[in-house]
């Protein structure tokens, strides 16, 4: 018997939840729903046919104590054999599965004293196995927590349902927001690591295309900062925040989705818009490369002169790659991770463990972990923008143009 912590639903409708809605609903579909109870917080799980559900308020990080002792209740009612959560709660004494999505605060030196990264080690203490979306994750999070490399380990990538959407509903969102001409896609938030400063200071580099296109960031928050927004200059700027649907219309009907960030723990907007057959202009971050593969614009150079992207390309039929294939790209690992371990949890109890290949040393700090005087600055003016590797990661990180 599983039980399973929806808490990560408490956060809305992001991407990591649109990912446990799918498995909910395959789980939901097999033997296994039997075998599985789900703590649903405040209402914010979806409910599935098939599923137990066990109702619970929603999570707060200043109660944890008192809610290790619910969920290690609710496991004793369910005598459960191992405990999942989607987002670093645990229970007192049954066997945990943590799940890994990045390692994003260890490797850019958050500060890990905050309440919710202090959840996180323990988590990843009493954890008995682990899952995490990427290879890469795996990777970093072995190199930090070298002691679990004796679980048992499965990498289990995202997936995706998204697909190229209809002529009418991209239409109708290039109306709904004022889209006249060409416009570049960002998701998410747009500071720190997720460096959408070097997207708008790319557009220096655009010359007069500048002014016929526009930019359209998903997500982040409500006001553009006021450096973006001076780099912007002329270019039309817009702000939305779109459900599943127009999300797919927004990738479908964008030039290009341009994905900066210096570190990811998997990378799920390149995915989807792979998905709906957009251009993808990224870094080369490593799990976006994993992502990724050959089917993206990848720019290697971050720096002063050099801090422009592939924009122009994907407006420069003569230039445009063929990306005919990126579609299958996204459709074959949106297979791998429908068809993966994560929906057989039984396999967690004898599963291989997964292993870091890096050779380690003790003295030497992770090969991307960035310096303590850039943790919160990556991106901003006078700030490095590449973090710093050695010459093997770099050659392991860089895709061909």
């Amino acid at each position: 018997m599983f039980v399973l912590d929806a808490v990560f639903f408490q956060q809305g409708r992001t991407g990591i939840a649109r990912q446990w809605q799918r498995t909910l609903a395959a789980w939901a579909g097999g033997a296994f729903s039997r075998d599985l109870v789900v703590v649903d917080r405040g209402g914010t799980c979806p409910r599935l046919p098939g599923i137990t559900y066990v109702d619970a308020p929603r999570y707060r990080l200043t109660h944890a104590d008192d809610d290790r002792a619910f969920l290690q209740a609710t496991c004793d009612d369910a005598n459960a054999g191992w405990f999942l959560s989607t987002y670093y709660t645990t229970p007192v004494s049954t066997p945990s599965v943590f799940v890994c999505y990045d390692m994003i605060p260890e490797v850019l030196r958050f500060d890990l004293t905050q309440p919710i990264w202090r959840e996180k080690a323990r988590a990843i203490q009493a954890a008995r196995a682990f899952i995490t979306i990427s290879h890469n994750s795996a990777v970093d999070l072995l190199w930090f927590h070298p002691h679990l490399g004796r679980c048992p380990g499965l990498v289990a990538p995202c997936g995706t349902d998204f697909a190229p959407a209809a002529p009418e509903a991209v239409a109708e969102f290039r109306r709904d927001h004022g889209l006249d001409r060409p416009y570049l896609l960002t998701s998410g938030m747009r500071g720190d690591y997720k460096n959408a400063l070097l997207l708008f200071r790319s557009l220096a580099h655009l010359g007069s295309l500048r002014e016929q296109i526009a930019i359209v960031c998903a997500g982040g928050r409500a006001a553009l900062e006021p450096e973006l927004a001076a780099l912007a200059g002329g270019t039309p700027v817009r702000l939305v925040r779109l459900d599943a649907a127009a999300l797919q219309a927004a990738y479908t009907g964008a030039a290009a989705l341009v994905y900066p960030s210096l570190y990811e723990g998997f990378g799920l907007p390149p995915l989807e818009a792979l998905a709906c057959g957009t251009p993808v202009i990224a870094t080369p971050a490593p799990a976006v490369v994993e992502v990724c593969g050959d089917a993206a614009i990848a720019r290697r150079r971050c720096r002063g002169r050099h801090a422009r992207l592939g924009e122009q390309r994907v407006f420069d039929r003569r230039e445009r790659p063929d990306h005919a294939h990126r579609p299958r790209r996204a459709e074959l690992l949106s297979e791998s991770g429908t068809s993966s371990p994560i929906l057989r949890p039984a396999a967690l109890c004898t599963g291989p463990a997964v292993r870091d290949p890096r050779p380690r040393r003790p003295d030497r700090p992770h090969p991307l972990r960035a310096p303590q005087t850039q943790s919160r600055h990556l991106g901003r003016p006078g700030a490095r923008a590449e973090v710093h590797t050695s010459g093997r990661q770099r050659r392991r990180r860089t895709l061909a143009v």
